[in-house]
């Protein structure tokens, strides 16, 4: 099973860019060869138009990448996402994968008893994102959109329960060169343990 690292970043030469880089070398140098889904080079279309929202119960799409995308989280057991935060929420494109690629009958099935992941084979998620807002404001004031909404709830009803962790870098377009490194530094020692 390969690593995927998923990018929902529209501007190449962003810190968010940069970041996955380094995701990449990481796990490479721990014997890795990682699958990258940069959704915005990749021209991802994040809107579920009416013919998806059709299909939506019968677990199908109307876009051809949505299966490509499913087979690659079927063959992987650890996957990382990055991105930036803003209006403290995942950007339009990372929501818009969801909605598209984490299907009835993919990510969950429902059943009498509630839903039921199908996703258990991602035994390690790593979200590593961007904000200008204080991590802990997000935490307190905002919801905490990651943590809560994301890793507890859309993740563990899929099946991913084991083994996440959010990873914030704080301060992105007014903090220093030191902070974006330190914070590099906690990416690299979370791919390679």
């Amino acid at each position: 099973m390969k690593p995927v690292i998923l990018l929902a970043h529209p501007y190449c030469k962003s810190f968010n860019h940069h970041v996955k880089d380094v995701v990449v070398e990481s796990f490479k140098q721990s014997g890795k060869d990682p699958v990258v889904i940069d959704l915005s080079d990749e021209g991802f279309n994040p809107v579920l138009s009416t013919e998806d929202l059709r299909l939506y119960m019968r677990g199908e799409t109307s876009d051809p990448k949505v299966r490509e995308y499913q087979s690659l989280l079927n063959a992987c057991d650890e996957l990382v996402i990055i991105f930036p935060i803003w209006w403290y929420e995942a950007p339009a494109l990372l929501k818009g994968f969801l909605d598209k690629v984490f299907l009835p009958g993919f990510a969950f099935d429902e059943t009498e008893e509630g839903l039921v992941g199908k996703l258990g084979h991602i035994k390690r998620t790593t979200i590593l994102t961007t904000s200008e807002v204080e991590t802990e404001f997000m935490r307190e004031k905002v919801g905490n959109p990651i943590e809560t909404s994301l890793l507890e709830t859309t993740f563990e009803i899929c099946g991913i329960t084991s083994d996440k962790l959010w990873l914030n870098c704080e301060h992105i377009a007014s903090g220093s060169e030191i902070e974006r490194l330190k914070f590099l530094e906690k990416v690299r020692a979370r791919i390679l343990t």
